[in-house]
């Protein structure tokens, strides 16, 4: 009977253990993942160029960016190449703690993806692009702008404002460190961090 108490405490013990050792690496690994906005394509290419060394991974997006209301747009196969590498996050809150759900699958379009819902985005000559629905769901773990639309082909070729590029990264150094290599300068937007997932 001793025995058989004595497995099953060390099988506790053991389970203990590779549950504690599992979250702690979980929360104390290094983050990998960097996104990078740039509106000068050539000028991200040099910086992915002299960065390859380093990087696991790479997707590079072009989008619109409205500064008016501080939005990135998307077409459907951009948002979808984003979902597929498990870059966008659904996000739900609990008081003060938010949860992050990888994304994984397009809404039907037009959605638009922010903390807050809002009937219409206008474009910079002031057209405006209502959204069928909407849902809180960030590029990251955060969101550098207020709002991601995404939109069917033709009303984002239709969608008038400048050209934004979004790098998605899997750096192999850390993040915090890599990220310096990455700045461009005279960004509208900031690049972030973030747990890869892929």
């Amino acid at each position: 009977m001793k025995k058989i108490w004595l497995i099953i405490v060390s099988l506790l013990v053991v389970g203990v253990c590779v549950f504690g050792y599992s979250k702690f690496k979980e929360i104390f690994s290094p983050v990998h993942g960097i996104i990078v906005y740039s509106s000068d394509k050539q000028k991200l290419d040099e910086k992915l160029k002299n960065n390859d060394r380093n990087i696991a991974s790479e997707l590079t997006i072009e989008g619109k960016y409205n500064h008016k209301s501080d939005s990135l747009i998307l077409n459907e196969q951009s948002a979808e190449k984003l979902i597929k590498i498990k870059a966008l996050n659904k996000v739900s809150k609990s008081f003060d703690n938010y949860k992050f759900k990888t994304l994984k699958s397009l809404s039907k379009t037009p959605i638009l993806w922010s903390k807050k819902n809002t009937s219409y985005i206008s474009d910079d000559k002031g057209k405006k692009f209502s959204n069928l629905s909407y849902s809180y769901v960030v590029l990251g773990e955060s969101s550098v702008t207020s709002n991601i639309l995404v939109l069917n082909e033709e009303d984002y070729k239709s969608f008038d404002s400048p050209k934004e590029y979004v790098s998605v990264i899997k750096e192999k150094r850390s993040a915090d460190d890599a990220l310096q290599d990455y700045l461009i300068k005279n960004n509208q937007l900031h690049n972030q961090i973030f747990h890869y997932k892929q």
